[in-house]
């Protein structure tokens, strides 16, 4: 009998599904924790007076229980819909918890307005509240946060709206990509099961797949083109009524980052470029074709199509994560053996790998789809770092929990790059080191260069948009050009439809979530780094670095933890050192190899 669970456990949830009437329940009271905390700001005087430190402290911690049960119906109904993208019954509490959502939201603007207003020595005193320091920075933040939005009544206007006139557009979009399959070999798969033949040895089949996915993609183009566009044009148009002007600044904001902390990424990405497409020119050689086309970006370089039990990567991990952080192992473990994790393959599941918290229960679950590829490992390693990122959050209240993308897929990234180092590690000959490196350097281009593409591509966009909507044409010349400026011209053919298969695109609750994953992966090779310096030590600081990744900005964060300074030359060679060094000995064992 297998030990670990390729299905997940909702039931221990919510029991019953769709149809739980618990969770009916839950959604009940949630109404109505909502209706509490919108009553108890009502009578929360901004001024502070004579016993309002008490009514304030209850206001906050109403709020936020409102705020943390939300994203617990968030997730639920999340995962419903991922193991069955048609689920009727998911789509209509899809519908309702957007609603609540909204609810929670204009409760939290509400919040934020009484924040701006309060005076100065009335906000110093809050500040001198012992209860109130663990979530001072999120305080903070949402006080800075009101003092750039509109007044109240808009705001919440504006909430409401965006349940129909933005998140349903995001639905629409999810709705239309469930509905998209190919026709391969007598059977119909689904996206999912489409891109993982795209890692098999065979170019033939690479390459059929790859033109049957972009046949499918152009087939529904015009109509995701018409949903781009509303997402942009609701976003830029709500931009333009606060007076923001910069697409740039919420995601900035949201992250925790400075402008000029993205613009050292960018050096980065220069600067680490030419290294990648050294790699891709020594895979290209060892594949003996001139240049790589994108449908060879997944596809190792090994004599056969190695493959993993589920059983198999789940100890793997287990083994890799535990040399680590026993921390991050034991939560991996629960997670393997407790039904937090839906991994087989199969129709009408949702595409790509997905991690969601339930904040309520201390739980986290993933959904994937697990056909035993080197990809597929590196994404079940992926998506437990960031269980182990949810996890180590809890019992910390809703405003000092709030992490931001960045650090959630430095986080993400460590983990899978922790099992890629531990397989080259054990590898057993040359070969099995070609092949491994060549695995873990797949994802390195994929966060580095075509994470990066996606953003640039996405600038773009949005510079066009201001003034008119794109066509699905238009969109493609922009997504060729930003994968061809930002590989170097380094592969034959690119992938055009690519702003319409990936979701990140239509994700509604973060803009620009392309860059926080080139930023988290080379923050994950420095923290790599920091381990060798730290020592046996550097479970117990990552465990904390995790833990305080809600109450910090990314600067503070990192030097609090680790010594760190993200704005130094020191800290950006350190990440890119280990990615430059696994390109020279790829490119050296690819020379010794086809000289054999």
């Amino acid at each position: 009998m297998a030990r670990y669970r390729e299905q997940w456990n909702l039931e221990s949830i919510f029991p019953g599904g769709s149809g739980s009437p618990e969770f009916r329940t839950f959604l009940n009271e949630l109404k109505q924790a909502i209706a509490d905390a919108a009553a108890s700001i009502e009578n929360a005087s901004c001024s502070l007076e004579s016993g309002e430190i008490a009514v304030w402290e209850d206001t906050l911690t109403r709020v936020q229980s409102a705020l943390t049960r939300t994203k617990e119906a968030s997730s639920f109904v999340v995962c419903l819909l991922a193991e069955d993208t048609r689920n009727g019954e998911a789509k209509t509490l899809r519908a309702e918890v957007r609603s609540l959502q909204a609810a929670a939201n204009g409760l939290q603007g509400s919040l934020e307005q009484l924040l701006a207003r309060m005076p100065s020595a009335a906000w110093h005193s809050l500040a001198q509240q012992p209860s109130l320091r663990v979530i001072w920075y999120g305080l903070s933040e949402r006080r800075r946060e009101a003092a750039l939005k509109m007044n109240p009544q808009c705001e919440l206007l504006a909430e409401d709206l965006a349940v129909d006139g933005y998140h349903g557009w995001g639905d629409h979009y999810m709705a239309v990509a469930a509905g998209i399959n190919i026709q391969w070999d007598g059977r119909e798969l689904s996206t999912g099961q489409a891109n993982n033949l795209l890692s098999r040895d065979s170019r033939m089949v690479r390459s059929g797949v790859f033109q049957k996915l972009q046949d499918s993609w152009h087939q529904q183009a015009d109509v995701i083109a018409g949903i781009l566009n509303h997402l942009a044009g609701f976003r830029l148009n709500l931009y333009a009524q606060r007076g923001w002007k910069d697409v740039l600044a919420e995601p900035l904001r949201q992250n925790r980052m400075t402008p000029e902390t993205l613009d050292r990424v960018e050096e980065a990405v220069e600067t680490v470029r030419p290294h990648l497409v050294s790699y891709l020119q020594a895979k290209a050689d060892l594949l003996a074709v001139p240049q790589l086309d994108w449908y060879d970006l997944g596809a190792s370089v090994g004599s056969h199509d190695r493959t993993w039990t589920f059983e198999q990567a789940g100890q793997l991990i287990l083994d890799a994560f535990a040399s680590f952080s026993p921390a991050l192992a034991a939560t991996a473990e629960r997670a393997l053996t407790e039904g937090w994790i839906d991994a087989a393959e199969r129709q009408h599941k949702r595409s790509g790998g997905l991690c969601t918290s339930f904040p309520c229960s201390a739980q986290s679950r993933i959904s994937m789809n697990f056909a035993g590829t080197a990809a597929n490992v590196m994404t079940l390693a992926h998506e437990l770092g960031h269980a182990y990122h949810q996890c180590s959050m809890a019992g910390i209240p809703h405003y000092a929990r709030r992490y931001p993308i960045s650090l959630a897929e430095a986080a993400a990234t460590s983990a899978e790059m922790v099992v890629a180092d531990r397989l080259i590690k054990d590898s057993q000959n040359a070969a099995a080191e070609l092949e491994l490196l060549d695995a873990k350097l797949r994802r390195a281009v994929t966060f580095v260069l075509t994470a990066w593409a996606r953003f640039v591509f996405e600038r773009r966009f949005y510079d066009v948009r201001r003034s008119r909507r794109v066509s699905s044409q238009e969109l493609d010349g922009m997504m060729l050009a930003a994968q061809r400026e930002t590989f170097g011209d380094a592969l034959h053919t690119y992938e055009p439809k690519q702003w319409a298969s990936r979701l990140f695109f239509y994700y509604t609750a973060v803009p620009f979530y392309n860059f926080p994953y080139t930023f988290g992966c080379l923050l994950s090779t420095a923290l790599t780094q920091q381990r060798a310096a730290v020592g046996s030590g550097f479970g117990d600081a990552y465990h904390q670095f995790l833990r305080g990744s809600g109450s910090m900005d990314i600067r503070q964060l990192l030097e609090v933890s680790f010594g760190l300074d993200v704005h130094a030359d020191a800290f950006w060679k350190a990440a890119l050192a280990p990615l430059q060094g696994d390109v020279q000995r790829f490119v050296e064992l690819a020379a010794r190899h086809r000289g054999g």
